[in-house]
C-alpha cells in the first residue's frame, strides 16, 4: 500500500518602490563621484558681465526609479560658500566669485542651499535627470586666472 501526504506552502513577495544608480540599488549614503560638470567659459578680466550654463551629466550616470516614486535633490553649498553664498575660488589665490543655481532654464527658482526639491520620476523614469542652470556674475576687477568649486548634489527617496 502507497501512503501519500500532502502539504501546502504559502509564496509571497513584497516589492517596494525604489530607484537604481547605475543598474545598482544604492545603500545608505552612496557616493556616486563626479556627476558632471559646469563651465561658465572664459571672459576678459574688465568684463563685467553675467555667465551662464547648464549642468552636463556624464554620459556614466544613469539613475531610475519606481514611476511616481517620492524623489527629492538637494544641492550643498560648494566648497567655498560664505554667509549664504556658492561661489568659485581663484587656484592660487583667495580671490572668489559668485554663483547661483536654478531650477529651470529662465534662471528664475534659485536652488537654495540645503533645501530639498521634489524630483519629477514619473515622465521619464529611466533616465532620470536634475536640470541645474547656472549663473556667475563678474564684476570686471576680478584676479585674472582660474576659478572653481565642487557642490554636492543629494538624492533622497
Amino acid at each position: 500500500m502507497v501512503t501519500a501526504s500532502s502539504d501546502s506552502f504559502k509564496v509571497t513577495a513584497t516589492i517596494d518602490t525604489g530607484c537604481l544608480v547605475n543598474g545598482s540599488v544604492s545603500g545608505s549614503s552612496t557616493t556616486v563621484g563626479q556627476m558632471g560638470a559646469l563651465d561658465f567659459g572664459r571672459v576678459a578680466t574688465l568684463s563685467a558681465t553675467q555667465l551662464e550654463s547648464t549642468v552636463t551629466y556624464n554620459s556614466s550616470l544613469m539613475l531610475s526609479c519606481t514611476p511616481g516614486v517620492a524623489m527629492n535633490v538637494a544641492l550643498n553649498g560648494g566648497l567655498y560658500q560664505e554667509d549664504g553664498l556658492r561661489q568659485m575660488k581663484h587656484v592660487s589665490e583667495d580671490a572668489k566669485v559668485t554663483y547661483l543655481l536654478f531650477q529651470d532654464l529662465a534662471r528664475t527658482t534659485i536652488f537654495d542651499i540645503d533645501v530639498l526639491y521634489p524630483v519629477n520620476t514619473t515622465d521619464s523614469p529611466n533616465d532620470i535627470q536634475v536640470p541645474i542652470w547656472g549663473l556667475a556674475t563678474i564684476t570686471g576687477n576680478e584676479t585674472t586666472g582660474f576659478y572653481s568649486d565642487t557642490f554636492t548634489l543629494t538624492l533622497e527617496w
